[in-house]
């Protein structure tokens, strides 16, 4: 199928094909499309930071002994001529590509790249032949005058790598179904760490003049992983093919004929307005940068640390960093494997704030504690590592899944949303990059002492960050599953915790409201059962949740469930039903009472303003007389004095919930009768609250016969 074909094909269809031909496949890496995404893009950054590694072990030799301290300068230098490109033009990269055909834009940024950094090879040549500890001077200065240019290369190198970030994202619903995008997204973030790690690595061993091959050759190799990637893109699926201004089901002549850069610019215009409007987007963003700040900063202090707390020399140095990184490393690896295994089944709160927990440990343990050890290399330090390792892998693996997720009615704008996101991360890099080492000298530096102060107020600040971590955990869950009215089956996380709460609850209101239960025994221990009971309070869930100790759920209007209180209408097991579809509202109760549940109803539908009954709405009893089960009235005595709509705090008043007679609404009865029977609970429930009867309902129908015009 040619790629013309594919384009005229309606909105969701190329995606949905895609999704289907892999379905049958239960490992994510048994399917073709992702193998290609994944190990191009492996393979593609680990260039990348070959070339780095080349330059960086090059500049020691070159400016060994030159002015002090220019080596450190001038590896700061190659990190800040890498990152200003993407600083200039992540943002417009976005619109590049949504609008792009993707599998094009991946494999020709790569060979582009084979090109862009050849001039390296020839700069770098003679760096091969120079002895760090007595070079040719000749030699030397003649490598110190190509220094600039060599900046320039990785200045072009990295201005044509700003679109591939965003288009390896933006392609992994292309080329997964569904159910393995949050995985596949997580394993993507983390190829590109992975890679990195591994590059800096190999590219340093490679780039040795005394046992690797030199930097020159090593850029050689750099070229080899670019053509290999490239190879790769190449061979991605047709929809991939499919440019972006044609995934949604636009024909070739709805596609508006714009100059590039006013679609650019106007793109990213677009893309930010979209990220700004969106808390859960500026969450996300949030995140990434955190963790991308703290791998900068603490990649420079810890050095910084080992040299100064640790006492360490520079082959001691050498010798820690090469098992501590490592050990991060699998931290890293691992917590992002296990954020993305997970992200489609449980809340970014367990997984965002327990992040931030995790590194501040890490770095407590590592900057604090190891100071006050008072010198040495501590052995435990390695635990400490893995443990902020896992901190930040659980972050970088979520992030990137949980975009594809809240993006996923807007598939439109994930490239712009991804680009931005990186726009970011970038800015947060450079400035960590500029404040910690000044490799321009712009600032005269920080002294130690300042960056010992900095290393031990690191875990204190990421510890101030938790309750914003929290914060933003709670509305990133509230933008994906807000719209998700499927509760999912219960697990044994899930009893778990509730059974904590119920308990945690019961004894709160005990204490505040002297809350008591009288009748308890009424209610059915098994079995389907529907508990109705009167509402006057917004605390009314919990306080009818704690009469028994069984797990109740309760139907509520969707429009609640949307809310930033989704979170915990969807631990309490909550029955999300839009208020405009009683159908609907009434299939998903009997799915509910199926399962042999219990289903907590408040009959008015809403909370009383002044604490007073209204009349039922019927939806308790018509549920009841279809599933066949029975229904338990509860009288809630106090709610209103305790906790009224219009508070902001309870009042100490005592609740007593007082349990009625079960019984059961026969199918075949009329509708006179099924009002009396609602008449009656209604009326039942205001003799044990001592309050005036709602009306009847035949004097309410009365009521708007009399009021309907003649």
């Amino acid at each position: 199928m040619s790629t013309t074909e594919i384009s005229d094909q309606p909105v969701g269809k190329v995606a949905a094909a895609a999704a289907d031909a892999q379905a049958d496949s239960s490992n994510i890496f048994g399917i073709p499309a992702f193998r290609k995404l994944f190990f191009g893009s492996f393979i593609g950054v680990l260039g990348d930071r070959l070339c780095i590694a080349a330059l960086g072990v090059a500049a020691f030799i070159i400016f060994k002994g030159v002015d002090g301290g220019s080596v450190e300068d001038k590896t700061g230098q190659i990190q800040v001529w890498a990152t200003i490109p993407l600083l200039l033009f992540y943002g417009l990269a976005g619109a590049l590509v949504d609008r792009f055909d993707r599998r094009k834009l991946l494999w020709v940024v790569k060979l582009l790249k084979l090109l862009s950094v050849i001039p390296l090879i020839f700069l770098l040549k003679e760096v091969v032949t120079l002895d760090p500890n007595a070079p040719d001077l000749v030699i030397k200065n003649r490598l110190i005058a190509l220094w600039p240019y060599c900046l320039l290369v990785i200045a072009l190198m990295h201005l044509i790598t700003v679109p591939f970030g965003p288009a390896r994202a933006a392609a992994v619903p292309d080329v997964v179904p569904e159910r393995h995008q949050s995985l596949a997204a997580s394993l993507m973030a983390t190829s590109g760490l992975l890679a990195m790690l591994v590059g800096v690595w190999a590219g340093t061993e490679l780039s040795r003049t005394d046992k690797g091959i030199g930097p020159a050759l090593t850029i050689i190799v750099a070229c080899v992983c670019y053509a290999l990637s490239a190879l790769l893109f190449s061979r991605l699926p047709d929809n991939v093919a499919v440019p972006g201004t044609l995934r949604h089901g636009n024909q070739p002549s709805d596609v508006p004929s714009e100059a590039p850069s006013e679609s650019y610019f106007e793109g990213l215009w677009v893309g930010l307005k979209y990220c700004c409007r969106r808390a859960s987007i500026l969450g996300l963003i949030f995140f990434e940068c955190t963790f991308w700040t703290l791998a900068s900063a603490f990649h420079l202090l810890f050095i910084f640390h080992a040299r100064t707390v640790f006492n360490l020399l520079d082959n001691e140095l050498a010798g820690i960093s090469a098992l501590a990184y490592p050990v991060a490393g699998v931290g890293l690896f691992v917590g992002a494997i296990g954020a993305g295994k997970i992200s489609n089944k449980v809340s970014p709160i367990v997984t965002y704030t327990p992040a931030f927990l995790l590194m501040t440990i890490g770095l407590y343990a590592i900057f604090q504690s190891s100071a006050a050890a008072g010198g040495g290399a501590p052995a435990w330090i390695y635990p400490f590592m893995l443990c902020l390792g896992l901190g930040g892998g659980a972050i970088l693996g979520r992030v990137d899944a949980d975009v594809l997720a809240v993006t996923e009615n807007e598939p439109q704008l994930r490239g712009r949303v991804f680009s931005i996101k990186a726009l970011a991360f970038a800015v947060t890099i450079m400035a960590t990059l500029i404040w910690l080492s000044d490799p321009f000298n712009f600032f005269g530096g920080l002294r130690d002492e300042q960056k010992s102060a900095i290393a031990l107020w690191l875990p204190r600040l990421f510890l101030m960050l938790v309750p914003i971590a929290f914060a933003f955990s709670w509305v990133v869950d509230t933008a994906i599953w807000g719209h998700k009215s499927n509760a999912g089956p219960q697990t044994l996380f899930h009893t778990v915790w509730y059974r904590f709460l119920w308990v945690l609850m019961r004894l709160i209101f005990k204490i505040l409201f002297r809350y008591e239960v009288v009748g308890a025994e009424k209610i059915p221990q098994s079995g389907p059962v529907i508990l109705a009971a009167n509402h006057a309070s917004f605390i009314d869930p919990l306080l009818l949740g704690c009469s028994t100790p069984r797990i109740v759920q309760f139907i509520m209007y969707s429009s609640y469930y949307k809310s930033l209180g989704h979170p915990i209408f969807r631990f309490l097991r909550c029955i999300p039903v839009d208020e405009t579809q009683r159908t609907a509202a009434l299939k998903t109760g009997m799915r509910t009472l199926e399962h042999g549940a219990i289903i907590g109803i408040f009959p008015e539908g809403h909370v009383s303003h002044d604490g007073k009954l209204s009349a039922a709405q019927g939806g308790a009893l018509f549920l009841a007389q279809r599933a066949g089960c029975p229904v338990v009235p509860v009288a809630m005595v106090g709610n209103y004095a305790a906790f009224p709509r219009h508070a902001w705090i309870p009042r100490f008043s005592k609740v007593k919930l007082i349990v009625g007679d079960p019984f059961i609404v026969p199918k075949d009865i009329s509708k006179k009768q099924y009002a009396e029977i609602s008449d009656q609970m209604m009326e039942d429930l205001a003799k044990k609250l001592g309050l005036e009867p709602p009306p009847r309902t035949a004097d309410l129908i009365a009521a708007k016969k009399s009021e309907a015009p003649q």
